[in-house]
């Protein structure tokens, strides 16, 4: 199963948060929820459907955890974004 749908995965994830590093983890997630079996399936006739609906779950998550972020700059540009505030 993650050989056929890997590929597919990751390529719909990236198109979503546009990052292929982000995408390679998340597509990996989503067979790791699969093993843990925190996700329920009730119909085993659609795999491809299930796969992408926990990819969608998924990507919510991501874009959750990322708007809780604490923005930051490195410390040696602080004077390059306060130039010219005092």
């Amino acid at each position: 199963m993650h050989t056929i749908y890997y590929p597919q995965l990751k390529r719909y994830i990236a198109s979503r948060v546009g990052s292929v590093e982000d995408a390679e983890d998340l597509a990996q997630g989503v067979f790791f929820e699969l093993c843990k079996g925190n996700a329920v399936h009730k119909d085993c006739g659609n795999a491809e459907a299930y796969l992408f609906g926990i990819a969608k779950n998924l990507i919510n998550l991501y874009y959750r955890s990322k708007s809780r972020q604490v923005k930051t700059i490195p410390l040696r540009s602080v004077g390059e974004v306060f130039h010219g505030y005092t």
